[in-house]
């Protein structure tokens, strides 16, 4: 009988005879620790059908049940261990380690002696609820004297899947299967929990164990900047800088090497040397983060290229390439990945001023640090600030270009951005106005003047100067030292500085505001500690009016306290009055420094309320052109128009009111006429003395006279008026008593 002790046995308790381990398989990387569980349902021992395939179904008329009842996984407690590592994203491979401490009985009671044979041990897993391909390894069995137990050892399978999908992933184990082509026995664990000869039971109804692993995938291998140390962007960085990167979707414990390098053609491409800035280990899911603190322009020369010896910055890159694993099973490993940073070199300021000395001015800053408030000031001659400070905020390069007023006396451009560490201070002179010296006036020569020539001037005759007599030295004195003036801008920033590196307008415009009600919005300040030490209860002033010299409408004495290096958001509610139209300055400071001040626009219109005025003044408009159109319409062309056919007695059948006929009420002919004569002189017994008069006879009136209005028509057509009754009818109308 074999000794329990040997590398590989484990004897059941009851029995004294074991097996030995061998296994096949590569584990890619080292297994993440899984913790041992009990599988469920349990183990059935048969004769398979000639020819049958493991992990099939068995039909239970073409097999020979050798249990009687369901056995379990092991003689122990049964306790199994599924475990992933390796690949985290799609399209790499992801390795899994199936361990099982002690198998299940193969033979309770050899009847007969056995000799060494050899067992196949095979494990059906399922990736997502795709069954994978069968993992198999051989287990050789030593010999076992007749009447000895035969019990499988502890068993470790390996494997590797292709990651299909990401997102939450699970490995399953489905079944575990032996073999034992010498005794033709098959033994079958899966989770079924029954056990009936011929009928239900592992082999012929199979279940799914409770063996499961799972892993989060990433659709692919990436790596952000997550901070950079001392900026408000992750865009770019400045010499002593850290840099913050985080990777996701790489190789599990797998080891990658960081570089800076020059940016090269492509988007994932490097050009020249690269110079090694560190190393990252991923954890078990494929995740590491590093920091990477970028070191001064000049040992970044051929990174950065020409600019760096002269002190300007440039981009870069930060390369990521996975190291190649030795074992030749490994797969293959990640491609390098590049992520671009924008290195920050001396700030520079260049002040155009292209109508010489008059408004405004042209400024261009570049390698500030992006994102954070710069400010802009004019100083005289003797270095005193003059007239109003401009803020501005770099961009995602660093580089700054405004326009800003000429202050009277102004001989430099100042700007001024705090940032932990000491601020970054950079000035530029202002071009002056070249003035031509104009030459001194001459007198034309007079006609006839002599010519008078210039004076002579003699040269002082030279005097003989007695050596100095000996002059005592002075005694020493005491001298009282009074400190130079200094720039307030160029002293390095104290402990416990807050800078104001933006500030914002939140909200929009309501319907009440556009109707002329108060307009309010919320103003938020993103403030940072670039000192030292943490800043107490900063007080906060903010002044609101048309110009930038107003009283603030707003302090605080303390907003709580922020921590070195620390950003925070600072909100305050403001509100304009009604009615309120135009743009407004809103002023303020964080803190009792320069550093903390901002300034920023609020424009407002009452757009609703402007659009009823119009409304208003529209419709006035159309009803006094209406109103007057109505008035320039005389009765008189009414009266003159086309006749309308009417009912009998000239009276409109619709409104009873008379309309034209045939009758004029005065005879135009008859008018014309008369006119005609008048323009003769003598009348009408001139023009027949005269004879040949071309006045056309004027026909015999019907009344004596020669009436130039008919009268009868007049009489036609006042018939056709309307009956109107008396004042006394009237009357009897509106008082029914009379």
């Amino acid at each position: 009988m074999l000794s329990a002790t040997l590398p590989g046995l484990v004897a059941p308790p009851s029995y004294a005879s074991a097996g030995v381990l061998a296994v096949l398989g590569v584990s890619l990387r080292a297994p993440a620790p899984a913790v041992a569980v009990d599988p469920g349902g349990g183990c059935w021992r048969y004769v398979p059908a000639p020819g049958a395939d493991v992990g099939e179904p068995a039909d239970p008329a073409a097999i020979t049940d050798v249990s009687a009842a369901l056995e379990p996984w092991s003689a122990a407690t049964p306790a199994v261990s599924l475990s992933t590592a390796g690949g985290t994203a799609v399209g790499r491979a992801r390795s899994f380690v199936l361990a099982i401490p002690g198998g299940p009985v193969l033979v309770p009671s050899l009847a007969a002696d056995l000799p060494a044979t050899t067992a196949t041990v095979t494990a059906l897993l399922a990736y997502d609820g795709t069954p994978l391909e069968p993992v198999e390894v051989e287990v050789e069995l030593p010999a076992a004297a007749a009447g000895d137990a035969v019990a499988l050892g502890a068993v470790e399978l390996t494997g590797s899947l292709p990651i299909a999908a990401a997102g939450a992933s699970s490995l399953v184990l489905r079944s575990l299967h032996v073999d034992l082509p010498d005794l033709a026995l098959r033994i079958d664990c899966n989770g079924q929990v029954e056990g009936t000869p011929a009928g239900v039971n592992p082999a012929t109804a199979p279940v799914e164990t409770a063996v499961v692993a799972t892993f989060d995938a990433a659709a692919s291998s990436a790596v952000a900047v997550t901070a950079v140390a001392g900026q408000p962007s992750t865009a770019a960085a400045r010499a002593g800088d850290t840099v913050r990167l985080a990777g996701t979707g790489f190789d599990g414990l797998g080891e990658a090497e960081v570089m800076l390098c020059p940016i090269g053609a492509g988007e994932d491409d490097v050009a020249g040397d690269c110079v090694a800035a560190g190393s990252v280990t991923a954890d078990e899911a494929g995740a590491w983060s590093t920091g990477v603190t970028l070191p001064e322009a000049a040992d970044l020369a051929d990174v950065v290229g020409d600019r760096a010896t002269e002190g300007g910055g440039g981009p870069i890159a930060l390369r990521i390439a996975p190291a190649a694993v030795e074992d030749p099973a490994a797969p293959e490993p990640l491609a390098p990945i590049i992520v671009r940073v924008r290195f920050l070199g001396e700030p520079t300021l260049a002040v155009t001023d292209e109508e010489k000395g008059r408004r405004p001015i042209r400024v261009a800053a570049t390698d500030l640090d992006p994102g954070r408030s710069v400010r802009l000031r004019a100083l005289d001659a003797g270095g005193e600030p003059v007239g109003r400070a401009v803020r501005a905020t770099p961009g995602a390069r660093g580089g700054v270009r405004i326009r800003m007023p000429r202050p009277e006396g102004a001989t430099e451009v100042r700007a001024t951005q705090w940032r932990r560490g000491g601020p970054l201070v950079v000035a530029a002179d202002l071009p002056t106005a070249e003035v031509a010296d104009e030459p001194a006036p001459t007198l034309p020569p007079v006609p006839g003047a002599p010519a008078v020539a210039p004076p002579a001037v003699a040269e002082p005759a030279a005097t003989a100067v007695a050596p100095p007599a000996d002059i005592p030295e002075p005694e020493p004195m005491p001298i009282d030292e009074v400190a130079a003036p200094v720039d307030p801008e160029s002293v390095p920033v104290e402990e416990g500085a807050v800078v104001v590196t933006a500030a914002e307008l939140v909200g929009s415009a309501t319907l009440a505001d556009l109707f002329g009600a108060s307009p309010r919005r919320i103003l938020r300040l993103t403030v940072e500690n670039v000192g030292d030490g943490v800043v107490t209860a900063p007080g906060l002033e903010i002044a609101v009016g048309r110009t930038g010299d107003v009283e603030p409408i707003y302090s605080a004495a303390g907003l709580g306290s922020i921590a070195p290096g620390e950003t925070q958001q600072v909100e305050v509610p403001i509100a304009l009055g009604v009615g309120a139209i135009g743009t407004y300055q809103i002023d303020g400071r964080l803190g009792a420094g320069d550093a903390g001040s901002f300034s920023l626009t609020w424009q407002t219109y009452p757009w609703g309320l402007i659009g009823l005025n119009l409304a208003g003044v529209v419709l006035l408009v159309w009803a006094v052109n209406r109103r007057l159109s109505r008035r320039s319409s005389p009765v008189l062309a009414s009266a003159l128009a086309a006749p309308a056919a009417t009912a009998a007695g000239g009276v409109g059948a619709a409104s009873g009111v008379p309309t034209r006929t045939d009758d004029a009420v005065v005879d135009l002919e008859t008018l014309e006429r008369w006119w005609a004569l008048q323009a003769v002189p003598g009348g009408l017994a001139a023009a027949v003395a005269a004879g040949g008069t071309s006045v056309a006879p004027v026909p015999a009136p019907q009344e004596p006279g020669g009436a130039v209005v008919d009268v009868e028509a007049v009489e036609r057509w006042l018939a056709g008026l309307p009956a109107r009754p008396s004042g006394g009818d009237r009357g009897a109308e509106q008082d029914p008593r009379l």
